[in-house]
Parts: C-alpha cells; sequence; structure tokens
C-alpha cells in the first residue's frame, strides 16, 4: 500500500479511471469528489489548477482519494502547506475505508 500526492491536471487516463471506479466503490460515494467533476475544475478554474489529489493504491486499486490544495495557509516553518478541500468525506474503499483512512492521514 503506498500514499502518495499527484496534480489532478498530471494524471494518466489510467489513474483517472482507477479513480471512477473507487468512486463507484465507495463507502460513502460524492459526485463532487470524482473525476467527473474535479479533473475539469482543474484544467478549467484557475484556483483549481493548483489541486492536487491525496491518493491510497494497492497493486494499481485505489482505495482512497482526497482532494488537497495549497493554500495560503502556512505551516511554522513559513512554507505553504496542504490543505485539504473539504466537500463531504475522502472517498474510501468500503472493503478498505479503516485502513485507507488511516493511510491517508499517516
Amino acid at each position: 500500500m503506498r500514499t502518495r500526492v499527484i496534480a489532478v491536471n498530471d494524471l494518466t487516463e489510467d489513474e483517472i479511471a482507477s479513480w471512477q471506479v473507487l468512486r463507484g466503490s465507495a463507502a460513502e460515494p460524492s459526485p463532487f469528489l470524482g473525476p467527473d467533476w474535479l479533473v475539469p475544475a482543474g484544467r478549467f478554474l484557475r484556483e483549481a489548477s493548483r489541486m492536487r489529489l491525496a491518493v491510497v493504491d494497492d497493486d494499481d486499486v485505489w482505495l482512497a482519494a482526497l482532494p488537497v490544495g495549497q493554500g495560503p495557509a502556512r505551516s511554522l516553518l513559513s512554507r505553504p502547506s496542504q490543505t485539504a478541500i473539504l466537500v463531504g468525506t475522502p472517498l474510501l474503499h468500503r472493503a478498505h475505508a479503516v485502513t485507507a483512512a488511516i493511510a491517508l492521514l499517516g
């Protein structure tokens, strides 16, 4: 299992397809956390162009996805920090929700 952060505008077609599968198998699916909504937003909205996706996957099966953005929030070291875009809960695969959530937050 690995956790990574990917720019939404840099996602491959295979990654977008994996994201779509996750949305269909999520414990709490959300139309606002899927690629049909966020990929066009990342391409056409100026502020959304900096959007990233925190992903937990295991052997190319996506187990969790959470949109994050680099916003004006600053850490104690005065570096830009990643802030979650909260539109409902993260997409968590219903069969692996607990382990995926732990990996996403870890």
